[in-house]
Formats: C-alpha cells, structure tokens, sequence
C-alpha cells in the first residue's frame, strides 16, 4: 500500500502554495484530510498503545512538570518497532514524492529527509500533558551537515474534542503573543518552518479523558548548509529554546535553569569544545 498519491499532492499545491509562503506568523499550512478516511482509520487504530515498550518519555520542557504520571509527553524513533502500516507512512515522508511536494510548496529547492526519524517519529501525550513553547534546535543525526527546516505532523487521534487543550500554538518571534491556535484534528497535516524564531508548541495541560491521548506522526526535513549558510538560520539554535508562557512554566525550577545554563555554556565555550559537547549528547540521544 502507498499512502502519498503523486496525483493529490499536486492538487493541493495548486490550492495551498501561496498560503504556506504568506502564513504567519511564520509561513505554515494546514491540509485537513490529508489521507483517505479508511487508510488514516487504519493508522489510528494501528497507532502503539502507551503500555508498549516502543515509548521514551520525552516531558513537556525545562520546567518543574513530572515525568512520573501517565500523561507525561512520549514518543518514539524506533522505526523497526512499530506497525508495518506506520513504518510504511514514516517511509513515505522521504520519498521523491513527498520531498518534491515540500520543495514547491516552500519554493526551496534542496530539501532532505531523514530515514533515522531522529527525534521525530510517534509523539503521544496524555491527560495533564503538554508542550512547552519553544524552536527546534538542529535533529539532523551528522553534525554541521544541515539545517532543520520543515516540520510535518499528522494528526491521528479520532473524534478529537476542541474541549480538551491540546491545540498547536504559534508565536510571535519575540514569544509574547500566541497569533495561530491549530486544533489537532483527526486526519490533519500540519506544515511549518522551523527557524530559530519559529515559536510553537501545545504549553496548556491536556484536559483529555484517561482513556484518549493526543497522538500524531511527525517527520522533520532538512536543507544543506552549504548552500543555504547565508540565507537561512546563521543565528542557528545549539539547544531547544524553550520558552515560558503558562503558570506552569516556573522560572526557578531546576530543569529550567539547567536548560539555560546549558545554552549559556554552549555559546561562550569556544567552538571545538561545544561541538564536542553536542556530539556527545547526539550520540547518548542515539543510544536510548
């Protein structure tokens, strides 16, 4: 089975082109009924249930939140571990197919995949979970090869109900103002940016039944620094920034201050030892 048709991508776009480009606050797309209804269904019921041990716990950020109770934010890049059917929607993100679709959807012409779906693959969060706002820092698995560029997430979670929280924010650059609120939806592809200034994130805590989660499919694409070096991302991030933007987020917890830290380090270290240090924890982040 294929689940990315040639035919209906270039459909979309000659709908959507325009609307990913002029987004804000910063260029994105959202593509409701991405799959056929039955092919998505069948993704969803396939979908890891969060007693299997395919799971990593991830967390909701640097802040004070528990990674103790069922809810807490999970996912996995354990492709060889999950449901054929999903491996094969995971593969079909870095087909030529898909990857010309991102090139003319964005009008970048040297966009990349990557089939070790390093820090992307399955995310599932539960009730009284959440996100903190933040951008992504560089998941690419060999160092000072790429920038991260796109962010594609499918959303998979049937009958999602508004009521719940969960919606994907984007902010303003300087992080003060949430300007888009994305709900979840069953059957919904999101496309964004991913630039140091690209704020996102779901920072409310799931007010879900116990019995739900909010589950999606998430593959992250990539452009060559050496040809993208003076236009995109020079200011590129050498850690998650996150950012605090509910009650939750306190400043003083240690998480958050071992984050800033962290970030201080990496820019007054000088390069060679910096570098080190982010191979390090690459190659740890690998290993789990």
């Amino acid at each position: 089975m294929r689940y990315f048709n040639e035919k209906n991508l270039l459909n979309l776009l000659k709908k959507d082109k325009s609307k990913f480009i002029n987004a804000q606050p910063f260029p994105h797309i959202i593509i409701d009924n991405f799959l056929d209804n039955k092919e998505a269904l069948e993704l969803a019921n396939k979908f890891p249930g969060i007693k299997d041990k395919i799971w990593e716990i991830h967390g909701s950020g640097a802040n004070p939140d528990s990674f103790d109770f069922e809810g807490v934010k999970r996912g996995s890049s354990n492709i060889v571990e999950m449901p054929k059917e999903i491996r094969q929607f995971l593969l079909e993100f870095n087909s030529e197919i898909f990857l010309q679709f991102l090139r003319k959807l964005s009008g970048v012409k040297h966009i990349i995949g990557d089939p070790s779906f390093s820090g992307c693959g399955l995310h599932s969060t539960g009730k009284g979970g959440r996100l903190m706002i933040h951008s992504d820092v560089n998941r690419y698995p060999i160092d000072n090869f790429v920038y991260q560029y796109l962010n594609c997430i499918f959303y998979i979670t049937k009958d999602w109900d508004p009521s719940w929280n969960g919606n994907l924010e984007l902010w303003d650059k300087k992080c003060k103002k949430c300007i888009k609120s994305i709900q979840p939806k069953f059957n919904r592809m999101i496309i964004f940016e991913t630039t140091p200034f690209a704020f996102h994130g779901h920072p409310k805590p799931l007010n879900i039944p116990i019995t739900k989660r909010r589950n999606s499919i998430a593959a992250y694409f990539y452009i060559p620094r050496t040809i993208y070096s003076s236009k995109y991302l020079s200011n590129e991030l050498k850690t998650v920034f996150w950012r605090r933007t509910q009650s939750q987020d306190k400043l003083f917890s240690y998480k958050f201050l071992k984050d800033k830290f962290n970030l201080i380090m990496l820019e007054i270290l000088p390069p060679i030892i910096s570098k080190s240090i982010q191979k390090i924890k690459r190659k740890r982040l690998n290993k789990k």
